[in-house]
Order: C-alpha cells, then sequence, then structure tokens
C-alpha cells in the first residue's frame, strides 16, 4: 500500500519557479517501477486446502509495473491526485504436506500474477517549511490462475498424480495518510522524504479444481472454494530525487517500500468432498501475513497548464 510522490512533486515545482502565475495547475505523469516482492500468502506459512494443513513455499519475484498520473495543484498550496498502476509477475508456487495417513503431497504451479494499484488523495503544502500532508484512499487488487498446476502423492510406495486448476483474487481498499518534507539539493534538484500509515479491509476468493484420474469418484475430482474477509495495517516509505527539466517537463527517481500485515476475520469452506476438519479463521490463507515490497521508480510529470 503507498501513496505516489507526486503531491510532494507538484509542491515542489511551485517553489522552484517553474509553476508561476496561475492559480490552478494540471499535470499528467507516467512512472515504471520494478521491485523485489516478498509475497505474504506464500512466505513459508501453512494455510489450510481441502481441510489440511499445507506448508507454502517462500516467493520473492521481481515485481514490474507502469502507471498513470493526474494531479491538480490549486494556488500552490492544495493538490487533487489520482494515481494508477498495473503490472504483474511470475513465479512458482507450492504447497505440500507429509502425514501418517496420507503420505507426501504436493501441489505446484507457476501462474502470472496481475496486480493494480489506483490512489486518490488530497495534500497540502504547510506554508514554506518544506512539509506537506496528505490523506486520501487505496484500492488494490491482484489475481492469479493456476492452469497447469501439477498434483503429487505418495504413499507406502506408491505414487499418484494429478492435475489441477485454481484463481485466486484479493481485493482491499482502505484510508491512508502520510507526511513527506523536502529540501534542495544540487544544481535546482531537490530531495524528499515520505512516509505514510494505511488501514484497509479486504477480500481473498480462491476456487480449486482437482483432478486425479486413478482415484475413485468424488474422490477423483474435488472441488473447493474458499472465502475470507480480513483486515490489514501497513507502513510505507519513500526517498525522491527531484529534477526539473524546463518549465514543462519534471524528471523524478525514487527508492520505494510498504510493508504490511492482515489478519483473517472471517472464513468460509465449501466442497464437494467431505473435509477431515472445518477450517477456522486461524487457517485462512491471508491469516498473519506479512507483504514486503522494495524496489526503485522513474517518473516524468508533464505540466499541461
Amino acid at each position: 500500500m503507498r501513496f505516489r510522490v507526486i503531491l510532494v512533486l507538484l509542491a515542489v515545482w511551485c517553489f522552484s519557479g517553474v509553476a508561476i502565475g496561475a492559480e490552478m495547475n494540471g499535470y499528467v505523469g507516467g512512472d515504471v517501477y520494478v521491485s523485489n516482492w516478498q509475497m505474504g500468502f506464500a512466505s513459508g506459512k501453512v494455510v489450510n486446502v481441502f481441510g489440511s494443513q499445507f506448508t507454502s513455499n517462500k516467493a520473492t519475484p521481481n515485481l514490474y509495473m507502469a502507471g498513470l498520473s493526474l494531479s491538480l495543484l490549486y494556488n500552490k498550496t492544495w493538490a487533487l491526485s489520482y494515481q494508477g498502476e498495473a503490472g504483474g509477475t511470475k513465479t512458482d508456487i507450492s504447497l505440500n504436506r507429509t502425514s501418517a495417513a496420507s503420505g507426501f503431497e504436493e501441489l505446484k504451479s507457476t501462474p502470472n500474477i496481475f496486480r493494480t494499484d489506483h490512489n486518490l488523495a488530497i495534500s497540502r503544502v504547510l506554508g514554506s517549511s518544506g512539509f506537506s500532508v496528505f490523506l486520501g484512499g487505496k484500492v488494490q487488487y491482484f489475481g492469479y490462475e493456476h492452469s497447469n498446476g501439477q498434483y503429487t502423492n505418495i504413499n507406502s510406495g506408491t505414487t499418484a498424480t494429478g492435475a489441477f486448476s485454481s484463481k485466486t483474487t484479493i481485493l482491499n481498499y482502505g484510508p491512508a495518510a502520510g507526511l513527506a518534507y523536502m529540501f534542495p539539493f544540487v544544481q535546482k534538484s531537490f530531495i524528499s522524504v515520505q512516509a505514510g500509515i494505511v488501514y484497509f479491509l479486504g477480500n481473498y476468493s480462491q476456487n480449486v479444481n482437482l483432478l486425479i484420474p486413478g482415484r475413485p469418484a468424488p474422490a477423483n475430482n474435488p472441488i473447493l472454494e474458499q472465502v475470507e474477509k480480513f483486515t490489514g495495517f501497513g507502513y510505507t516509505a519513500l526517498v525522491s530525487f527531484i529534477k526539473p527539466l524546463s518549465q514543462t517537463l519534471l524528471f523524478q527517481l525514487s527508492l520505494r517500500g510498504q510493508y504490511y500485515t492482515t489478519k483473517t476475520k472471517t472464513l468460509d469452506v465449501t466442497s464437494n468432498v467431505p473435509l477431515p476438519t472445518t477450517a477456522t479463521a486461524g487457517d485462512g490463507a491471508m491469516n498473519d501475513v506479512s507483504d514486503l515490497l522494495i524496489g526503485g521508480q522513474i517518473a516524468v510529470i508533464y505540466r499541461m497548464f
């Protein structure tokens, strides 16, 4: 969860003397962002699948995103800004367990993960102090599909294999607030430091369709649907180098980071086969998740008027 530095950049532009002679200024910008993603829901945690406890692998893929921003700056003091980013990654995700009754079981796939973030915020420059504050809201969605997943079961020297498909979607939304400080650097450039907090509500949904030809029906085709509601809290941080290139063009290079944790509040599981245990909120895929993103961003902003 992160608010972009766009609001602070607009304030910088005003202080640098570029945006002059107008009560209202409009801006459009674009950015690219690359980060290392330490995925909370695939971090070695234990999750409940078909009523049994599976352990996930630790996935740390690189995430690639690109975005667009639109902003209005009023009287060099107030800014209203929208920013959206979309992108994705691809990584191995596996779940496995070993039990006396079932032996070794593993679900493994390499899905393409799509992710998008949307931010709407209002900010205010605090005089000539160099500080700015912002308050707004954020919506984030990401999802992935296992279209060619592999299932393996090794029990008492016998190996059974199968295939599975699944679809997972995660949507969260909530308010965010933060504080930024900027100061002059070399050759009319600036440094900006920004920190924020975010609280959010979320919905998690997963559908799994497993096909094991060697088993009798309905065990040869178990189907499961899992729905969760969760809450989360997180922190964001950003350090930027800002350089006006002309009276209408601005360049920004940033190091960004975000960290958040989530807690499952409700969990509902339905299946076409009997489950050995009843899952509770503590078994949720989003329960006790800690998610970390650290990466770099390049942005260019154009002043339209």
